[in-house]
């Protein structure tokens, strides 16, 4: 067991730093340890009691963390690695305390490695280069000469020094990264489709794939790929665990398109759903915490016989919002109970600030588009 040496908070939000925007400003660090620990005890998985995080032994553990957009979009592989050598990356986080790296994902993507259909990352996605020792063909009738490129992302190539791996590969190489500095991880399913912008879908099923349209992902196939990730995975506690899926979410008069909290089975109970996943996850991974987000809104019980689906009012809506993702009112009547427990069970709201959206609540009185309130 190596302790996690960081403290922050033990609800990780997504709303965190995201590599994505934020590696850019990353310089190079002078005087960088020159070795890390690589910790291979494999025990380092976590349980939460009441609302904190504790490792085997009963140590109270803080995980301060970041997202790190990619795998999630069509190019399927960690954004920036176009840009920044991996090591570079990884070791600077580590640096700045961050102990936890979050890692957005498809239902698409896990379907294709589930399924043998793991594509190369794309050449918009990584910049994988070598330094040839001398000249070499390019096999293009043209020479590639000694020299020619920087070294950055080289575990990222085949043999050949040119074609890029494929997207599991790519993440099993920053897994092992990961464990290199000491960073742990967990999967989030953002979205069913490999989208830059699947974040926007309501759901985690009732999508096409965008590489395979001939496929519709259902919940079944939501809860078997991130079951199968989970078996992947299990002996390796770099992958701390799962976030089920991104900011559910959709208002309520969508009805059956938008995601809802409730003791009902209906398809679009997000409660439901995640509870069936949490123990399907847990049947692979006992060890794996589960997030699980919140939706958009609530039923608010302002009139009698309002029900979900049911229009919005001017007066007296039968709706409470929030953030999409962060609306837990369900959880008090419907809290999330797998068969499994609730030991690795982490309810994990996502909050944002006025700097993604000026939501009315960061104002007193004061409307952000200039009129007043009533108070």
């Amino acid at each position: 067991m190596k302790k996690l040496s960081k403290k922050l908070t033990a609800a990780v939000s997504a709303a965190a730093v995201a590599l994505t925007g934020a590696a850019s400003l990353l310089s190079p660090l002078a005087n960088a340890p020159a070795a890390y620990a690589v910790d291979t005890n494999n025990d380092d998985w976590l349980h939460a009691e009441g609302s904190r995080l504790y490792d085997m032994n009963g140590n109270e553990v803080w995980l301060t963390g970041a997202n790190w957009f990619g795998f999630n979009c069509s190019e399927r592989c960690a954004h920036y690695l176009w840009n920044a050598d991996c090591d570079d990356l990884l070791r600077e986080c580590a640096d700045r305390g961050i102990n936890i790296i979050r890692f957005p994902f498809s239902t698409e993507l896990i379907y294709e490695w589930m399924n043998g259909l793991d594509k190369p990352v794309s050449g918009g996605g990584l910049q994988a280069a070598y330094n040839p020792p001398v000249d070499q063909d390019d096999g293009n009738g043209g020479i590639i000469k000694a020299g020619t490129y920087g070294s950055i992302n080289k575990e990222f190539v085949e043999a050949d020094g040119k074609t890029s791996v494929k997207s599991q590969k790519a993440f099993e190489i920053i897994l092992s990264k990961c464990k290199k500095y000491g960073i742990k991880c967990f999967v989030d399913i953002h979205s069913p489709h490999a989208d830059n912008s699947g974040h926007v879908y309501n759901l985690w099923y009732g999508k096409e794939m965008n590489d395979h349209p001939e496929v519709t992902v259902t919940t079944d196939m939501w809860i078997e790929t991130t079951a199968w990730l989970a078996e992947q995975y299990k002996n390796d506690d770099t992958l701390l665990g799962f976030d089920l899926k991104n900011e559910p979410h959709g208002k309520g008069q969508e009805g059956e398109l938008a995601a809802k909290w409730d003791g009902s089975k209906d398809e679009n109970n997000w409660a439901y759903a995640a509870t069936r996943c949490a123990d399907a996850v847990l049947d692979a991974n006992p060890n794996a915490l589960i997030m699980i987000e919140g939706v958009e809104q609530s039923l608010s019980g302002a009139m009698a016989g309002d029900y979900w689906g049911i229009g919005d009012r001017r007066d007296n809506s039968p709706y409470i919002g929030a953030w999409w993702g962060g609306n837990f009112r369900g959880a008090r009547e419907y809290p999330i109970k797998p068969e499994h427990g609730t030991s690795q069970i982490i309810y994990s709201p996502h909050d944002y600030g006025p700097s993604v959206y000026a939501q009315n609540w960061f104002y007193l009185d004061k409307d952000p588009k200039g009129g007043l309130f009533d108070t």
